[in-house]
C-alpha cells in the first residue's frame, strides 16, 4: 500500500482545471502559516509512515509529498522527517509532486540526497502550458520549470502531461522535445466533467485518435529511451492481465492500494477525496491498521458494474470501471463508471494488441477481450 501525505493544499499556481479549485483562488499562499501547520503536524506524519510500514509488513513502502503544492513546505522541514525514518532503519521509496515552479538549489539537493522520485506537471510545449497553468498574478511559468529542470541530474525526474484540448494536435512535437531532453513522462487526459467552470476538456475521440499516434512515435524511436508509462502499463496487462493494468485509476480495488493522510491526520483513500468529510474514514490518532477496514466506500463497486453496460466491455478486466472519483463526477455516484476514458482506452488497448502481436512473437500474449 502507497501512501500519500497531502503536506497543503494550497498551492502558488491557478490552473484553470484545477480539481483542488486552487484556480479560484487569486491570494498568494501563505508559506509562514503552512509551515507552521505542517510543525504542528510531525509527529502525525511520523506515525503515518512508521505505521504504514508495519501495515507493508515491514516491506519496502512509497510515501509520496503531494497537494497543492508540496513544495511550499520548507525543504529543510522534510529532510528532518525523512533523516529520522532512515535512521530508524526503515526502508522507504521516496516520492513527490510537483509543479514545478520552487525547485531550487535546496530542493534539489533534498531530491538527490533521498532519492526522490520527482514528478513534475506539465500541460505540453511553452504555448500549451501557460494558457493554463500560470501563477496567480497570470504569470506564465514555462521557462521557469524547465530553467529548474535543466540544473537536475538526468533520470532524477519525469513528467506528468495533461492532455487538453490545447495540446492534444501536438502530441509529436511534445514527445520530440520531452525525448531530446530524456524526460520520461505519463499522462492524463482533461476530459469533460460536471464542473461548469471547466474550460480545457477535449474529446474522447481526439484523445483516442493522437493517442495512438503517439503510441507508434514512441514504440518505433530506435534513438531515444524514454519511458511512456501508460503504454508501458498496458503492455505489461496484456503479457500479465492477473495483475490488470498497474495504474490507480484502472484498479480493480484501489482502496487497498493506496491511502493519504491530511495535516490534520484525516485519512482518505486518495488525494482527490481530501477535504471531503463524507470520504474521511478515520484518523491517524486512531492508528492506521485500526481504521482502514474503515475504508468500505468503493466495496462492491466492480461487483455492480459488472451487471452494467461497463461490466460488459471487452476491456473490463483491464480498468474495472475507472477510477470512482472521476465517476462521482460524472454520474454522482462512485459506483458508478468512468465513461471519460472508455473510447481512449478502448481503441488504445487494441490498437498495442495489434502492434504487440505482430511484432513480439516469442512470448504469447495472455489477455483476452471479453466477448
Amino acid at each position: 500500500m502507497k501512501g500519500l501525505i497531502c503536506c497543503t493544499m494550497d498551492c502558488n499556481l491557478a490552473c484553470d482545471y484545477c480539481f483542488e479549485r486552487n484556480g479560484d483562488r487569486k491570494c498568494w499562499p501563505n508559506r509562514h502559516a503552512i509551515n507552521a501547520i505542517a510543525q504542528a503536524s510531525r509527529s502525525k506524519i511520523l506515525r503515518f509512515i512508521r505505521e504504514l510500514y508495519v501495515v507493508n509488513n515491514g516491506h519496502n513502502t512509497d510515501i509520496i509529498w503531494h497537494g497543492g503544492e508540496p513544495m511550499l513546505i520548507n525543504p529543510d522541514f522534510l529532510r528532518g522527517i525523512m533523516q529520522q525514518i532512515k535512521d530508524e532503519g526503515l526502508a522507504i521509496q521516496w516520492g513527490m509532486q510537483s509543479n514545478g515552479t520552487l525547485l531550487n538549489a535546496a530542493y534539489r539537493e533534498l531530491v538527490s540526497d533521498f532519492h526522490i522520485g520527482l514528478g513534475i506537471s506539465i500541460d505540453g510545449l511553452r504555448e500549451h502550458h501557460d494558457r493554463y497553468r500560470v501563477m496567480k498574478n497570470g504569470a506564465p511559468t514555462f521557462d521557469l520549470i524547465m530553467h529548474n529542470l535543466e540544473q537536475m541530474s538526468t533520470g532524477q525526474v519525469g513528467l506528468l502531461l495533461t492532455i487538453t484540448d490545447q495540446n492534444v494536435n501536438s502530441l509529436k512535437e511534445i514527445y520530440t522535445f520531452c525525448a531530446e531532453r530524456n524526460l520520461s513522462f505519463g499522462f492524463n487526459a482533461l476530459f469533460p466533467s460536471n464542473n461548469p467552470n471547466e474550460t480545457a476538456t477535449l474529446s474522447a475521440l481526439s484523445f483516442a485518435e493522437k493517442i495512438c499516434e503517439l503510441f507508434d512515435i514512441w514504440i518505433e524511436d530506435t534513438r531515444h529511451t524514454i519511458r511512456i508509462h501508460p503504454f508501458m502499463h498496458i503492455i505489461e496487462a496484456l503479457f500479465f492481465p492477473e495483475h490488470g493494468i498497474p495504474r490507480c485509476n484502472c484498479s480493480k480495488n484501489c482502496s487497498k492500494s493506496f491511502v493519504t493522510m491530511d495535516m490534520d491526520g484525516n485519512l482518505y483513500n486518495c488525494e482527490h477525496w481530501v477535504g471531503n468529510p463524507d470520504f474521511c474514514f478515520g484518523n491517524i490518532d486512531d492508528g492506521l491498521a485500526t481504521v482502514l477496514p474503515c475504508n468500505t466506500f468503493f466495496d462492491g463497486r466492480v461487483e455492480a458494474l459488472k451487471n452494467t453496460k461497463c461490466g460488459q466491455c471487452e476491456i473490463f478486466s483491464l480498468c474495472y470501471g475507472g477510477c470512482p472519483w472521476s465517476a462521482l463526477q460524472l454520474t454522482g455516484s462512485v459506483m458508478g463508471y468512468d465513461s471519460s476514458i472508455c473510447e481512449g482506452q478502448r481503441r488504445l488497448v487494441h490498437h498495442i494488441y495489434d502492434y504487440v502481436q505482430t511484432h513480439y512473437k516469442k512470448q504469447p500474449i495472455k489477455f483476452r477481450f471479453n466477448a
